[in-house]
């Protein structure tokens, strides 16, 4: 029942309801306190009721309403929160969690067992990976924070939030590999320079300059593509006279077909990054080519879409025009194969089907990857000079952790003969141990 007091002010007699936080806020006043008293019942037995209702809320209920309250969210305007990473709740309740998990199970009444329980039988359903299984038990926890937020509920079981289900010897896979976490398929430095040389233009051609200038920004700074798309002039400061190098600020993104948004993925992903000098002379080239042939746009995106060269309708290139450039650039150098399909009496734009690639369908992320090795295996040289904190704040996270153990796990940078070669002496090195045949 809520918490309620009368108090007179005045000439009014005020009706005060407690709320979450303790603190009693007025609600009705009225000059006659039988007015006041009868609303009094009236708030208390509407409350006596919604206790009623939350008791009896079901998990099923409330993460169809988790759902579509995140749905909502990704649907603002300047939500951080993108559709793309939460409609996987929606499918998920839709074909697994409404179906299959016992309606009758109240959200008060979700512990770990249960949890456990829906994992083995999501196990029995062809189709249902282990990753995917295990995706749908974690999102548990989710819609119990949730449902704390939304007060349905004052804690969850804390053994969900230990729950570790490929160290349970009932719920992990037979198959180790199973449970591994799809790893991103990362170029090596080798394959990067040969891309590099490939887009090198060979004369002043404005489009192949940008080309190449937007592979290398992704090389030689590892920004994600919505930050690259996003990036305008005002945010690079080129090295003056003396100086050790320039600057790239990442506070913009853009998504789909909007404009520039004044703000990133995360906080972490808020940055100044150090430019590699070779980057600089590009971009420096580059937007004097941009300058001297669209001198009314140049002044905006670093990589603005060409097709509009007066000024009036600036917009970045879209996405789909960087990755099928760098399709198109993997098939010239064997990396991948491809498919183009021309455009059809304007009613679908050509693109470009990506057949098979040596780093799956992550075309821009591999370079991403690419550079946080490259910052990690430099860390290793100079550890005194690239600390911790420096190497996550070029690459844009909020922790180490995330840097190293995500985007910088590849040991395959370098695959030049010459580092196997000396890979193979320290493995000799490694255990000083002789063999003579004699």
């Amino acid at each position: 029942m809520a918490q309620t007091r009368v108090k007179h002010r005045g000439n009014k007699y005020v009706l005060q309801v407690q709320d979450a936080n303790g603190k009693f806020k007025q609600v009705f006043s009225s000059e006659k306190k039988s007015e006041v008293t009868r609303k009094r019942r009236k708030v208390q037995a509407e409350s006596v009721d919604l206790k009623a209702a939350i008791d009896k809320r079901t998990f099923v209920e409330v993460y169809e309403e988790f759902y579509k309250y995140k749905i909502s969210v990704a649907e603002r305007e300047k939500s951080a929160i993108r559709y793309s990473s939460i409609k996987h709740y929606k499918g998920w309740f839709i074909n697994y969690i409404k179906p299959l998990f016992d309606n009758r199970i109240l959200i008060s009444e979700v512990t770990k067992k249960t949890a456990k329980d829906f994992f083995l039988k999501l196990r029995e359903i062809d189709g249902v990976t282990w990753k995917m299984a295990n995706g749908i038990v974690k999102s548990f926890l989710t819609v119990l924070k949730y449902a704390v937020d939304q007060q349905y509920i004052m804690d969850y079981h804390k053994s969900l939030h230990e729950m570790k289900l490929q160290d349970d010897p009932e719920t992990a896979s037979s198959n180790p590999k199973e449970m591994l976490k799809k790893k991103t398929k990362m170029i090596s430095l080798q394959q990067a320079g040969k891309l590099f040389h490939h887009l090198k233009p060979r004369g002043k051609e404005v489009r192949a300059w940008q080309q190449f200038a937007v592979v290398s920004t992704l090389m030689f700074a590892g920004v994600r593509l919505s930050e690259l798309r996003g990036l305008k002039w005002d945010a690079i400061t080129f090295p003056k006279s003396g100086t050790d190098g320039g600057q790239i600020e990442i506070f913009r993104t853009v998504v789909g077909s909007g404009g520039a948004l004044e703000q990133v993925k995360q906080m972490g992903s808020l940055r100044t990054i150090l430019v590699h000098p070779v980057l600089m002379e590009i971009l420096s080239e580059y937007k004097s080519l941009l300058n001297k042939h669209y001198s009314s746009i140049a002044r905006n995106y670093v990589f603005p879409s060409l097709r509009f060269t007066d000024g009036s309708n600036t917009i970045p290139l879209s996405g789909r025009t960087i990755t099928d450039w760098i399709k198109i650039a993997f098939a010239d150098l064997g990396y991948a194969k491809i498919k183009i399909h021309k455009q059809k009496c304007g009613i679908k734009r050509a693109f470009v089907q990506l057949l098979e690639c040596e780093f799956d369908n992550n075309v821009t992320r591999t370079f991403r990857h690419f550079y946080c090795t490259a910052i990690k295996n430099s860390q290793r040289k100079n550890p005194q000079v690239l600390t911790d904190n420096f190497a996550k704040s070029q690459s844009g996270h909020r922790d180490y952790k995330t840097f190293s153990k995500i985007y910088a796990d590849h040991d395959n940078f370098d695959t030049s003969n010459e580092m196997k070669h000396l890979q193979s002496e320290a493995i000799k090195d490694a255990i000083p141990i002789g063999y003579n045949k004699n």
